[in-house]
């Protein structure tokens, strides 16, 4: 995404346990541009979790559904709207509307799972939209809103 933004970045640094963190050599101003970039890293992530899902399927090893489940969570773990995080960069250009679109469809995740994370993701995610009022020029991205709720949906499915 960097590449296709043409930006300019350093190696990126592989912090085991919580994924990758690019250095920037610049700046973007453009929010939307910039959540596209943070919630990329997670796109690949859940490429991992259905890569994992189909060779558990394919030969039924319970390593591969340990794999499925571990990254599942940690992609999660990693779409929670705080700033260090990817989710923080995603939920920027959002306005009230979509990050409350985002609550309501993980507390629905949460009632289908009950798996408690979706539930910390909606706490952080309703304390966005009440506390922490989007930026002036916070349009509401509807693609940035789109791949979001995939990343979250697809992965609760997984967890």
């Amino acid at each position: 995404e960097l590449r296709r933004l043409k930006m300019q970045f350093e190696s990126p640094l592989f912090v085991p346990g919580l994924g990758a963190y690019v250095p920037l050599k610049e700046k973007g101003n453009d929010r939307t541009a910039d959540a596209h970039v943070g919630l990329s890293g997670p796109v690949f992530g859940l490429m991992s979790v259905l890569i994992c899902a189909g060779l558990f399927a394919w030969t039924n090893d319970p390593l591969f559904f340990v794999l499925r489940r571990a990254a599942a969570i940690l992609n999660l773990v990693n779409l929670i709207p705080l700033w260090p995080l990817d989710g923080g960069r995603g939920f920027r250009p959002l306005s009230r509307i979509q990050r409350a679109v985002v609550v309501l469809a993980c507390l629905v995740l949460w009632f289908c799972t009950r798996d408690l994370l979706f539930v910390a993701i909606s706490a952080v995610a309703a304390f966005q939209v009440w506390r922490c009022p989007p930026l002036p020029e916070a349009g509401g991205s509807r693609s940035v809103l789109a791949v979001y709720l995939v990343l979250v949906t697809s992965l609760g499915w997984f967890v």
